[in-house]
């Protein structure tokens, strides 16, 4: 017991004298980052956003072209229905030519889409989403402004001791688990 006291009254004494107030420079920039960090915070949600609503504004701009893109074949088609049933030859091989090369540049179209989304697959591998920054951020700020305030004595003292405490506390914990586990088969 006496051994284990010594190490115990060593880990106290260093934390205690760890705690050392900050000086003002430390202080206030600790202050200035902390802010600076809040507005970069509300820049980056605001990045995101207008990210967001960029892209869903794109989608429906190719969603309504490719919709307007079946329309006109689908006019096609009924034409070239309309003139063979009235037996309109020079119209009909107009139409016929018309649709082929419809159907070709759809079959262009196609492939432009299928090369655009494996584009888009490694190009969003590469460019993942930002990832939400805010309670992260939040908690950044938060420690830099502990920084940035003086503490008193006692403060740091109870804060060393709590410190102190969760070591022994850890400590005893894992002694308790060695020792059981050294005791099973």
């Amino acid at each position: 017991m006496k051994n284990s006291l010594i190490p115990a009254v060593a880990a106290l004494l260093s934390c205690l004298s760890a705690g050392c107030a900050s000086t003002q420079a430390v202080r206030d920039s600790s202050a200035n980052t902390a802010q600076l960090m809040r507005q970069v915070g509300a820049e980056v949600e605001r990045f995101q956003t207008a990210v967001q609503v960029g892209d869903s504004d794109i989608a429906a701009t190719v969603a309504a072209s490719q919709v307007n893109d079946e329309r006109y074949r689908m006019w096609l088609n009924q034409q070239l229905r309309f003139d063979s049933a009235a037996g309109n030859a020079k119209r009909l091989e107009l139409y016929s030519q018309m649709k082929s090369v419809s159907d070709s540049l759809r079959a262009d179209d196609e492939a432009f889409l299928a090369s655009k989304a494996k584009i888009e697959a490694e190009m969003a591998d590469l460019l993942k989403p930002l990832p939400a920054t805010g309670s992260k951020l939040t908690k950044a700020v938060d420690a830099l402004l502990v920084l940035g305030q003086e503490r008193s004595a006692r403060v740091q003292f109870d804060e060393a001791l709590e410190a102190w405490k969760a070591v022994v506390a850890s400590t005893k914990d894992n002694r308790d688990k060695l020792k059981k586990a050294s005791t099973s088969p």
